[in-house]
């Protein structure tokens, strides 16, 4: 068993008093794992497994999916979750997440990048001009950012006057 600090990024129920809980954790990437209880609303696991919250969990990790046993509340962004707009667009980033890593892929700046994003939402910052930085951010660790600081067309010397998406 580990203790993991971890961002959720998305909830799916699991039987009739479970869920499959997906962390982004700083120890190990993105991280699946089942809390069992979490569907019950007395369960203090229901608690600490709300999307978006920034806790630290005791999980044992095997090789498939891992077991949380138990969580402890760091940040809840509660903000996020109460306000439509910046709950779309919190989701979006983390679906984005799910599809660039891979499972148990570290990557600590890509999590201290979220985790700041989400804080920043927290602060009333616009979401849609977080959320589009976090997704450049992002392409750069998929492989496909775009190339800003050269011509791609071989101008050596023209100096770079604008981008085109072309």
């Amino acid at each position: 068993m580990d203790q993991i600090n971890g961002i959720i990024l998305r909830t799916q129920d699991y039987g009739e008093t479970n869920k499959i809980v997906t962390l982004l954790t700083e120890e190990y990437g993105m991280l699946s794992a089942v809390a069992k209880g979490a569907k019950k609303s007395k369960s203090r696991m229901a608690a600490v497994t709300q999307p978006f919250i920034y806790g630290q969990y005791v999980v044992y990790t095997g090789r498939g999916l891992g077991t949380i046993h138990q969580g402890e509340m760091i940040q809840s962004m509660r903000h996020i979750r109460e306000d439509i707009f910046k709950t779309a667009y919190a989701t979006y980033m983390g679906e984005l997440t799910t599809k660039i890593l891979t499972e148990r892929e570290r990557n600590l700046p890509l999590f201290r990048e979220l985790l700041e994003s989400f804080e920043r939402m927290e602060d009333d910052v616009p979401e849609l001009a977080i959320s589009l930085m976090y997704e450049l951010k992002l392409y750069h660790v998929g492989g496909f950012a775009p190339v800003v600081n050269q011509c791609v067309n071989g101008h050596v010397n023209d100096p770079i006057a604008g981008f085109s998406v072309s």
